[in-house]
């Protein structure tokens, strides 16, 4: 959704390309133009840190700033919102790290 802003927002297109005009884009479309009760999850740069969990949630249209979010947070945010402990339907979510607006990751 060309959202990624801020200091990252040069980083990241220097190391992702076009992935707003690739089949991914096309298929995130094609749900969101149909019935379905749905969550996309677009998230950015991964990394190991055990015990991680924080997680920053942005909507689509909003700025996507994080230029990292552990793996352990992802995964802990995908069990909540399957256990109906995150109130999305028809939702597009940025998943990243609070208060990582970094150039780039911090690993790389």
């Amino acid at each position: 959704y060309q959202e990624v802003s801020g200091p990252f927002q040069q980083w990241y297109r220097e190391h992702t390309g076009i992935v707003w005009q690739s089949d991914r884009k096309q298929a995130a479309d094609l749900i969101e133009a149909s019935d379905l009760d749905y969550v996309l999850l677009r998230i950015t740069w991964l990394y190991n840190q055990t015990g991680n969990t924080a997680v920053a949630v942005t909507k689509k249209g909003e700025p996507f700033t994080s230029a990292q979010v552990t793996r352990q947070a992802v995964a802990q945010f995908v069990v909540n919102l399957l256990a109906g402990k995150g109130d999305y339907h028809r939702e597009s979510l940025g998943l990243g790290e609070p208060q990582t607006e970094f150039s780039k990751p911090s690993f790389y």
